[in-house]
């Protein structure tokens, strides 16, 4: 059994992920992280670690930290937190993210023109957004997630293939992989990557259960 949890990694959920891996047990514990991305969140994102990260990291690793701040917490701060209470149960964890300092750069090389436009423009936006636009955004995933990621598809196709479906690919096949030596699983991911990991396992035969950002964290009716 492999069970999603979806977060947003601008929430504080800390609690809500202590509970669940105390409630499921697992024999493994899962989270989209790599290796550089968690040390730098024990880092708490110095400033230096994003000297010479590609520019679409930069502008996503400064938009969340800045919505994180507003919300009174820390960027990553849930995966941290699932980290550190299954190493107190004694189960193991397992980093299941793809490279992603690699990753955007490849990204980066590859957009074209008009697309590096775009995303710089709609980054210069982001500096302004506030929580309420923040949430709204939010409700709008949530009521149609596949029509929201179609929209991103069509502005940013380049970006949302690499961003969001490689790495549901990557991630599905690790834990795929892994389920072979471990009977229940908790992996924590992005509420984003939860539909696409889904389908993968699910068509490779596994069993899933999933937990939904929606069910952790309430905004009200969309």
């Amino acid at each position: 059994m492999i069970t999603l949890v979806g977060i947003g990694h601008v929430f504080d959920l800390r609690k809500e992920i202590e509970k669940i891996i105390a409630s499921e047990e697992p024999d493994l514990v899962c989270v989209e992280l790599d290796k550089e991305r968690y040390e730098s969140l024990l880092a708490e994102h110095e400033e230096g670690k994003l000297r010479g990260m590609p520019l679409p990291y930069v502008f996503l690793a400064r938009f969340q930290r800045r919505i994180a701040k507003l919300y009174g917490v820390s960027v990553g701060s849930e995966m941290l937190a699932a980290i550190k209470v299954a190493r107190e149960k004694g189960i193991r964890v397992e980093l299941i993210d793809v490279n992603v300092r690699e990753m955007f750069t490849r990204l980066w090389r590859s957009l074209s023109f008009k697309e590096k436009l775009k995303l710089f423009v709609t980054s210069l936006v982001s500096l302004f957004v506030g929580k309420k636009h923040v949430e709204r955004e939010l409700k709008r995933f949530q009521k149609n997630e596949e029509n929201f990621l179609k929209e991103v598809a069509r502005d940013f196709p380049v970006m949302k293939r690499a961003v969001v479906d490689e790495r549901n690919e990557y991630m599905a096949r690790k834990l795929n992989e892994l389920s072979r030596e471990h009977e229940k699983i908790v992996a924590i991911v992005g509420d984003g990557h939860v539909m696409g990991i889904e389908d993968l396992l699910r068509k490779e035969g596994l069993e899933v259960k999933v937990i939904r950002l929606r069910e952790l964290i309430d905004f009200g009716d969309p």
